[in-house]
């Protein structure tokens, strides 16, 4: 479906030091931010800065189809309004966004107080720019193949890896489709990356692409849309929620840490684990297994209740 040479691929490393080209101007971004959408975000960003300079950047074709502002539907650009009205029946994904926001608003603050030319919506959109549009994988072995999941769900087959995030012209470009399979391939000979699909095209029909088993959740905060019927999609809720109905205080517990997560099939994730983790701190399995029903219960009928009312 696509061949593309490497030499027209963004890259950063994980744990890479700063390349000795930028380390005058850039070094203290590697020194002090372990992101690496930070780090690729300043590489694409100073492309970005060549073609307004009038400077030749081999990636111009690329920068020119990049969108020029983040897509409304990310929940990264809402207003606190706009949070409460379309996540507020759902903390933990509005705390997830709330925290992203901060995040993003320093750092990006930060870099254009110590680099003026970048601007912090420049910095968060480059950020957005990474996020929704990276791959993740090894790409220096004789050969590996793996599902497109367009973000951090590429995996190595064999051996240890040397993962880098890379940024991929035109692949990047295909939308997403949970039920299909796309290989993706690195031909280290060539150098070049191969985008390949196990079926036939129709004259005119839309090639996809998987970006892995991501919930609905995910899909929202890092690209701005869901997926109808999605089979990843998950429920997440928060440990305080089970505090409150058990009249209890979790701690200790690691399978509770991160609260409960409900599959699509109604399936509690580890739930003989969650169960039994319950049971400890409500001091009975029947009181666990209750309050357990309650809280998802409760939730469910505030979702549906919140829909009806939106």
């Amino acid at each position: 479906l696509v061949e593309l040479p490497s030499e027209l691929v963004l890259r950063v490393q994980e744990d890479e030091q700063c390349p000795e080209e930028l380390i005058a101007t850039y070094g203290d971004v590697w020194k002090n931010y372990d992101e690496w959408y930070v780090r690729l975000g300043v590489k694409l960003l100073i492309e970005q800065q060549k073609q307004k300079s009038q400077k030749d950047s081999k990636f111009a074709g690329y920068l020119g189809l990049l969108p020029d502002s983040i897509d409304h539907g990310a929940p990264i650009v809402w207003t606190e309004e706009q949070l409460e009205v379309g996540l507020g029946y759902y903390p933990t994904l509005k705390a997830s966004v709330e925290r992203q926001k901060e995040k993003w608003s320093r750092i990006s603050s930060e870099l254009s107080a110590m680099f003026p030319e970048f601007s912090p919506k420049e910095l968060q959109l480059a950020f957005y720019h990474c996020l929704s549009r990276a791959f993740k994988g090894d790409f220096g072995r004789p050969m590996w193949q793996a599902f497109v999941p367009g973000l951090v769900l590429l995996k190595e087959a064999i051996g240890e890896s040397e993962d880098s995030y890379v940024l991929l012209p035109y692949v990047d470009s295909h939308n997403h489709n949970s039920s299909v399979t796309t290989n993706l391939e690195f031909q280290p000979r060539r150098q070049v990356f191969e985008l390949r699909s196990g079926k036939d095209y129709a004259s005119g029909e839309e090639v996809m692409i998987s970006y892995g088993a991501l919930s609905n959740d995910e899909l929202l905060q890092r690209f701005g849309f869901v997926e109808t019927n999605n089979p990843h999609d998950v429920l997440r809720i928060p440990k305080s929620e089970f505090e409150n109905a058990l009249d209890v205080m979790i701690s200790g517990e690691p399978a509770l840490k991160s609260g409960v997560t409900l599959l699509r099939n109604g399936q509690i994730q580890d739930e003989e684990s969650v169960l039994n983790a319950l049971a400890r701190v409500a001091q009975g399995n029947g009181q666990a297994r209750a309050g357990m029903k309650k809280v998802i219960k409760e939730l469910l009928r505030q979702i549906e209740d919140y829909g009806e009312v939106t």
